[in-house]
């Protein structure tokens, strides 16, 4: 699918707050939410939204190009990478649209990490910078949600030869916060050799074009989305040191199997005081349930 001209349009005067134009307030409806699961904000208003970006207290710039997919009708998907007067931070959107305006945010925030050296022998790297290297759009097939809600439920059990048999041969798993991209026998390995195991995983949804409820292997609730080749997913990963983080997963999928897919892996971080006027606080275990 790439990018609808109408989420091209919208996104683009969202991003122009970014680089000292003008407000976007037009472009938002008059009950727009903005959460932050990893601080427990939300943020009610679009008055309350852009001030928050107009506060932040060393500034904020988009440093390269930002990459936008469209999820269906009305999602569209922003990964940038933020310049924060120095410190840098990726920021994974997903903004939910009606009728030509913002309805709805759940935006993230990760900082960029070097590549492990134990997942160097698996590992090719990329620049998440160059444009080239985000060529990624899907053919346009639709996906069915049967189809995506199988793969969701392999993902969560690790069932290698589902995912074996659902991805693409061209299938690439990129990570831009370290620059690293794996082909599939690639990220399986890597998943084989994690340092004391992978996390417990608990997947809150995947959005595509048009909504429905799976249930996980373990009986959680997933809301899942359908009709497009693009889809994102949220997920909270419990690993076994204890350490909580929150990820995200972008997939593009071409010939009805999955071709490309992005993760983010995201840190809780405290709320931040600048902005405490601004937001009401929300448990972010009932955001991801």
């Amino acid at each position: 699918m790439g990018l609808r001209a109408d989420h091209a349009a919208l996104m683009g005067h969202y991003l122009d707050q970014f680089r000292g134009g003008p407000s976007a307030r037009a472009f938002y409806d008059d009950d727009y939410l903005e959460v932050y699961p990893q601080s427990g904000e939300q943020l009610t208003g679009p008055s309350e939204a852009i001030e928050a970006i107009r506060r932040q207290p060393s500034g904020v710039a988009i440093v390269g190009e930002p990459h936008l997919t469209s999820c269906g009708e009305d999602r569209v998907v922003l990964e940038a990478l933020l310049d924060y007067g120095g410190p840098r931070s990726w920021l994974i959107g997903v903004y939910e649209t009606h009728a030509g305006k913002f309805h709805r945010a759940t935006a993230y925030f990760g900082d960029p990490f070097e590549a492990p050296a134990w997942r160097r022998p698996w590992a090719e790297r990329f620049d998440p910078l160059d444009p080239s290297s985000w060529d990624d759009e899907g053919d346009g097939r639709p996906v069915d949600e049967a189809d995506v809600g199988r793969i969701v439920r392999a993902e969560l059990a690790g069932d290698v030869e589902v995912l074996r048999a659902a991805a693409h041969p061209d299938y690439r798993a990129s990570f831009p916060q370290s620059g690293e991209r794996f082909d599939f026998g690639g990220l399986q390995a890597v998943d084989a050799n994690y340092p004391g195991g992978l996390p417990e995983m608990q997947l809150s949804w995947v959005a595509g074009a048009t909504e429905r409820w799976i249930v996980s292997p373990a009986n959680v609730p997933v809301r899942v989305s359908g009709g497009g080749d693009s889809w994102v997913g949220e997920i909270l990963m419990r690993y076994p040191s204890g350490e909580r983080y929150f990820g995200l997963t972008v997939q593009v999928y071409r010939e009805g199997r999955l071709w490309r897919q992005r993760y983010y892996y995201v840190a809780p971080f405290a709320a931040a005081p600048f902005r405490d006027d601004l937001v009401a606080r929300i448990d972010p275990d009932t955001v991801l349930g």
